[in-house]
């Protein structure tokens, strides 16, 4: 098989990627056939820092950062009851 060298990279790049993959913390599974997580154990503190934890990693790893807004200028309203 012929391969141009950009392919030789692209194939390099590919093989070091995986190797770093490796040491990442999971499991892998099909689709529809996960094991259920039991979370029934955690704390509702803990359940939400577990997606945290996720919803950022997903979020660096998309290549975006985190933007750095003053509590004063997050959206969002207060409603009392009156």
């Amino acid at each position: 098989m012929l391969m141009s060298m950009t392919s030789v990279d692209t194939e390099a790049a590919r093989k070091a990627r995986r190797a770093q993959r490796h040491a990442w913390p999971g499991r892998v599974s099909r689709c529809g056939e996960h094991p259920d997580l039991d979370v029934s154990s955690l704390t509702p503190d803990e359940r939400i820092r577990a997606v945290w934890t996720a919803t950022l990693a997903a979020w660096l790893l998309g290549g975006h950062s985190l933007p750095n807004v003053p509590r004063a200028e997050w959206p969002g309203e207060l409603r009392r009851a009156t």
